[in-house]
């Protein structure tokens, strides 16, 4: 059973690392833009309000955007531990379809 959580998939590693780059570096362009809003909040009048709410809602997106490619990560190694441990299970690889046409 230990085989199968230390199994890993590449591209389920490079979807983490990818959701990861978003969130961080979009956390930093948040960071840096910080002094242009509060900036932008000393005026407050309705473009500085909208300004402001477009910014974090771009932090948002951002993050919710990440944890989508969290999300295909672990869908993407769940499938192939699931396929990893079918094959030890049957002592043989699973038949393919007759009915799909090969690619």
């Amino acid at each position: 059973m230990n085989e199968i959580r230390t199994q890993d998939n590449f591209i389920g590693r490079v979807l983490c690392y990818i959701g990861w780059g978003i969130i961080v570096l979009s956390g930093v362009g948040f960071l840096i833009g910080l002094g242009d809003l509060f900036e932008l909040l000393e005026d407050f009048d309705e473009l500085s309000s909208f300004l402001v709410s477009a910014r974090l809602t771009g932090l948002l997106v951002s993050i919710v955007t990440g944890f989508v490619f969290f999300g295909f990560s672990e869908i993407i190694r769940q499938l192939s531990l699931t396929s990893g441990s079918m094959e030890r299970r049957n002592g043989r690889k699973p038949a393919a379809p007759k009915h799909l046409p090969n690619l």
